[in-house]
């Protein structure tokens, strides 16, 4: 017994020194998964005379993105979710249905699983048009939730560059 009066001044001293964890920096918009998907849906509208590629798609992860666009609309957002994650399980690579996934995620508040959802679309889709800047929108806006201005900066960028006119007629 004679022991515990210097083990509590031991534990005492050591709770003194430790430092608490720096504040979360601030999200510079708002991070309600109903405004970052409204900013990536305005970012995204398609520009007059923008020069537009349409991939061929398969026919049953085309159902399946259907499905999951109809399971969002009414708010049913962890089963559109696993509808898109079937998809995925028949074309990984699939730009759109990457892109899809990234904004279930948000609407999930998973936003470590929406970046990384958006980057795999951004990789693998063209990059232009409205699929490479919904994809660059998310990217920015995650950033932004992150508090992250230089990122957020360097996604605007790259979505201001997804918006290519059409080669010129002679």
């Amino acid at each position: 017994m004679r022991r515990l009066p210097p083990l509590l001044a031991l534990l005492a001293l050591l709770a003194a020194c430790a430092t608490p964890a720096p504040p979360k920096p601030a999200p510079l918009t708002d991070p309600a998964p109903a405004a970052i998907i409204a900013a990536i849906d305005a970012a995204a509208q398609e520009a007059s005379g923008e020069l537009l590629i349409q991939p061929l798609r398969d026919a049953h992860v085309e159902e399946l993105r259907a499905q999951a666009q109809a399971l969002q609309v009414q708010g049913q957002h962890a089963e559109a979710a696993a509808v898109l994650d079937r998809a995925l399980q028949l074309d990984a690579a699939d730009p759109a249905v990457l892109q899809d996934r990234a904004e279930a995620a948000i609407w999930l508040g998973d936003f470590d699983a929406a970046a990384r959802y958006a980057q795999a679309a951004q990789q693998a889709g063209a990059q232009l048009g409205p699929l490479c800047r919904r994809s660059w929108a998310t990217l920015q806006q995650l950033r932004l939730v992150a508090a992250d201005a230089a990122g957020a900066e360097a996604a605007k960028a790259r979505l201001d560059a997804c918006t290519v006119g059409p080669p010129p007629r002679y």
